[in-house]
C-alpha cells in the first residue's frame, strides 16, 4: 500500500517567519503556531526543511493519538479524513512565509 497524502485545508493563516544568519549565511524559519524551526543552505533547502518539519510533526502527533487535541487547541479543526496510527500518510500542509528582520530571529 502506498502512501496517503492528506491535505491539511482546514490550516488556516500558517505563518513562518525567515532570514538569513548574517554569521552563517544559512536561511532560518520558526513557525510560532507550531513551536517548529527549519534551516537550510539556500532558501529553497529551507522551504523544503519547512515542509519536512511539518510533516513529520504530524505524523508524530497522528502516531500517538494527538493530532486532534492539537489542531483544537489552535482553533484548526480535527482531520475529518478516516486515519489510523498506523496509517502511510504524508501531510501537505498550507503555509506562507514572510521575512523577518535579522534582529528579530537571527540575532
Amino acid at each position: 500500500m502506498g502512501v496517503r497524502v492528506v491535505k491539511m485545508h482546514q490550516i488556516q493563516n500558517l505563518v513562518w517567519l525567515f532570514c538569513r544568519d548574517p554569521v552563517s549565511h544559512w536561511w532560518v524559519a520558526h513557525c510560532d503556531a507550531l513551536g517548529l524551526t527549519a534551516a537550510g543552505k539556500t532558501f529553497d533547502e529551507m522551504a523544503a526543511e519547512i515542509s519536512v518539519a511539518m510533516d513529520a510533526l504530524f505524523r508524530i502527533l497522528l502516531r500517538e493519538g494527538e493530532i486532534h487535541a492539537f489542531l483544537e487547541a489552535r482553533g484548526w479543526k480535527p482531520v475529518t479524513a478516516p486515519l489510523k496510527r498506523t496509517s502511510r500518510v504524508k501531510f501537505d500542509i498550507p503555509y506562507t512565509t514572510k521575512q523577518a528582520s535579522s534582529a528579530s530571529l537571527c540575532a
